[in-house]
């Protein structure tokens, strides 16, 4: 009956080791598509951030990616994004992103700013104020 016991449990826990490591494999070609995804964005200074992914959910063929950007000339100055992905073809491919709230940083830093959030859309020009 030990045996039994320990055969299963050792069963157990390489079919845990081998999805963590298949999550793993995920989780790079994730990071892939993002670095693929930012590298083709023009107005990012990549080199002057760096870019941290603080959790990725799996379900089937789409993945939700938080991201965390964090200036290298202003620790202090960091940006959240949560990135939606989606397989196609066996890759990984950025859907939409948004910024997320409570990250720390000035949300209102003008994109040309390495705390500017990448892969967000920065309004070209300032809202009109309203009139007193």
């Amino acid at each position: 009956m030990k045996i039994l016991m320990a055969t299963l449990l050792g069963v157990a826990l390489v079919g845990v080791a081998c999805n963590r490591h298949t999550e793993s494999a995920q989780e790079k070609e994730v990071r892939a598509a993002l670095e693929t995804h930012l590298q083709q964005k023009g107005n990012l200074a990549m080199n002057n951030m760096t870019m941290e992914i603080q959790s990725v959910k799996f379900n089937g063929d789409t993945a939700d990616a938080q991201v965390r950007f964090q200036s290298k000339q202003k620790p202090e100055l960091a940006v959240g994004i949560h990135y939606v992905l989606r397989r196609v073809n066996g890759q990984w491919q950025v859907e939409s992103s948004n910024p997320i709230a409570g990250m720390g940083g000035d949300s209102h830093q003008r994109a040309e700013s390495p705390s500017a959030a990448p892969g967000a859309s920065q309004p070209s020009a300032p809202a009109p104020e309203a009139s007193h």
